[in-house]
């Protein structure tokens, strides 16, 4: 599990470099530069964190007003499947961008597997606030049946995830 969570780990930290780097036009190599590398983690453009790569600077005015600290995304849970083949899936339930301090909700679901002996990001999803279920953004949408009815193998809660009724039970749901 320890890998699932460094490899995590490394993912949002690039996230926050890049949230940062984007709100200053003095930094658009920069930011560039990290897109490019947090791209590395899926071999799928469907998947991922939404970053693109930029042509050019935005307009001024979207720099000047911009809040140059971002918070590190949460970590909730990892559930250790195996899928049809036998291999190993993780299910990573985390939070959205930036959040809050004192705010556990969760906002994304991702599928992690190894791919040529590294891991990758292999299908995305997102939390419907409108259907209060897990709606598909890239990736492999097939893993969606997990989040529904699957039986992982083992379940690591790392941080509760109580800031709404939603978010609690499905941290607390052995899936």
């Amino acid at each position: 599990m320890d890998k699932i969570i460094d490899f995590l780990n490394e993912l949002f930290e690039l996230e926050q470099r890049v949230l940062e780097a984007g709100n200053y036009k003095s930094r658009f190599e920069e930011y560039n530069d990290i897109v490019s590398q947090m791209a590395m983690f899926s071999d799928n453009v469907t998947i991922g964190l939404g970053y693109p790569v930029l042509k050019k600077p935005k307009p001024d005015f979207f720099y000047e007003e911009a809040d140059a600290n971002a918070n590190a995304r949460n970590i909730y849970k990892i559930s250790h499947y195996q899928d049809s083949t036998g291999e190993s899936l993780w299910a990573c339930y985390i939070s959205g961008v930036n959040p809050s301090p004192g705010v556990f909700m969760m906002g994304k679901v991702f599928f992690i597997k190894e791919l040529n002996g590294k891991l990758m990001l292999v299908a995305d999803f997102f939390r419907n606030h409108e259907t209060s279920e897990w709606g598909y953004a890239g990736g492999e949408e097939s893993f969606i049946d997990l989040l529904r009815k699957g039986k992982p193998i083992e379940v690591h809660r790392l941080l509760s995830s109580n800031s709404d009724e939603w978010s609690a039970s499905e941290y607390d749901a052995d899936k």
